[in-house]
């Protein structure tokens, strides 16, 4: 039981005091509950404790904000407790979860009208759409943008703080925490976990936690992408072969054992070295990367059709085993007798003509990391690896700009390895101006 020390009673309305060297103030409210009694709440001020009249001041001054804050509750019959950010947001996902069961049970009965499905608002930059069993994947991002908040709040020992004690300052932080802690997210899953944060807070709004939705946070996810695209990991050929040796080895293994989902796994390192041999920029899908129709052979060389990428249509030269890859998953899709026009697919397992969804990606990745023991190792890394490949092969920047569809500016400014940026200083150092 807490012990309150050194209380002094400031008027009929509020007294102060003090646990644990923090002032805390017992407020009591013009207003009885349903029992007679006169409501009053313990409400810790935040104001440390060090026996100066200056953090005594801040107190009182505290205490009577709170007062007036916690009357204004009462007459609007609103709970004196501030709902915090977990309660809110973990009953919206509790909602949404309960919704798209019934969704999915309307869809499997057959008593099926698209009308009558629930409409939820997806935030700023989303339209109103309907919820249904085809747009489930949508509210599991969303369910992974709130966990991931709740996982900070955790880390932090906050996991109780009221919602209306986040701010932009506060939400700046976590974005310091997520680039440090946590896996790289497209721009397109950043955007949906910015619009799950923000329906947490409108709910606030309507609850009356939040004066108005002025109050709400500035979610800065996009510094998170533009940061986390900064932080670069320069890979060596030495990891480059271990993690296609790694992949490649895994997926045989499992395809000797009789595992199911061996292809999932021997995809993932096809993908890969596609990526490494061509340089192609890791869009948001992977279709994106690759179509049967865009590699070509010219003279005996190997050519990737890029159209449309940042607005440039080029063709990419495949550099040494880009070939081989491509040529395994075209061998993998007539295995399975898939008529897709990507080179990596969704591949049929048994469950209906659709196949199972590609295992995903990124999961593949930290296994990846952790057995390598690595750090990270984002997909762009492997374009910097291929262009960094073609200048230690003596190809001059124009001729690189052309093939790799980027700007001899951007190479000489941030594809330069660092061991060719000190030989190119070496080498000037001896020059002579005469």
């Amino acid at each position: 039981m807490a012990t309150y020390k050194n209380q002094e009673k400031l008027d009929e309305f509020i007294t102060i005091a003090t646990v644990n060297d923090i002032y805390q103030a017992r407020i009591k409210i013009d207003k009885k509950n349903k029992r007679g009694n006169v409501l009053s709440k313990w409400t810790t001020l935040k104001v440390a404790y060090n026996g100066t009249e200056k953090q005594r001041a801040f107190a009182v001054a505290k205490a009577y904000e709170l007062r007036k804050d916690l009357q204004e509750r009462a007459d609007g019959n609103l709970s004196l407790t501030r709902q915090s950010f977990k309660k809110i947001s973990t009953e919206l996902i509790r909602e949404w979860r309960d919704s798209a069961k019934f969704n999915q049970a309307l869809e499997e009965s057959g008593n099926f009208n698209k009308d009558d499905y629930i409409k939820i608002e997806h935030g700023k930059r989303m339209k109103d759409e309907t919820m249904s069993v085809w747009s489930m994947p949508t509210f599991a991002t969303y369910r992974k943008g709130i966990k991931e908040f709740q996982t900070y709040l955790d880390s932090i020992g906050e996991t109780d703080i009221p919602l209306r004690d986040i701010n932009d300052k506060f939400f700046n932080k976590f974005i310091s925490w997520r680039n440090k802690t946590q896996p790289r997210r497209v721009k397109s899953t950043l955007n949906k976990y910015k619009s799950a944060l923000r329906k947490v807070f409108l709910i606030a709004v309507d609850r009356g936690e939040l004066e108005s939705a002025n109050q709400i946070p500035i979610f800065s996810y996009d510094l998170a992408t533009s940061r986390a695209s900064k932080e670069g990991v320069e890979l060596t050929k030495e990891n480059i072969q271990d993690a296609l040796k790694f992949t490649k080895d895994r997926a045989m293994k499992f395809k000797d054992e009789g595992h199911s989902l061996w292809h999932i796994y021997y995809q993932y390192h096809l993908y890969l070295g596609m990526c490494i041999t061509s340089g192609v920029r890791p869009p948001a899908t992977i279709k994106n990367h690759f179509q049967d129709d865009h590699y070509f052979e010219l003279d005996g060389v190997g050519y990737l059709k890029r159209e449309g990428m940042k607005g440039i249509n080029y063709n990419a030269l495949c550099i040494e085993g880009f070939k081989h890859y491509y040529d395994e998953a075209i061998k993998l899709k007539k295995e399975f007798d898939i008529k897709s026009p990507y080179t990596i697919c969704h591949l049929s397992n048994g469950r209906g003509t659709k196949g199972l969804p590609i295992l995903d990606f990124r999961r593949q990745r930290q296994q990846l990391l952790k057995a390598l023991e690595l750090p990270k190792m984002p997909h762009y890394e492997f374009r910097d690896y291929y262009i960094s490949e073609l200048l230690d092969s003596g190809y001059d920047t124009l001729q690189i700009s052309r093939i790799a569809g980027t700007s001899v500016a951007m190479i000489e400014r941030i594809y330069y390895r660092k061991e060719l940026k000190s030989d190119i200083r070496k080498k000037m150092a001896k020059v002579k101006i005469t």
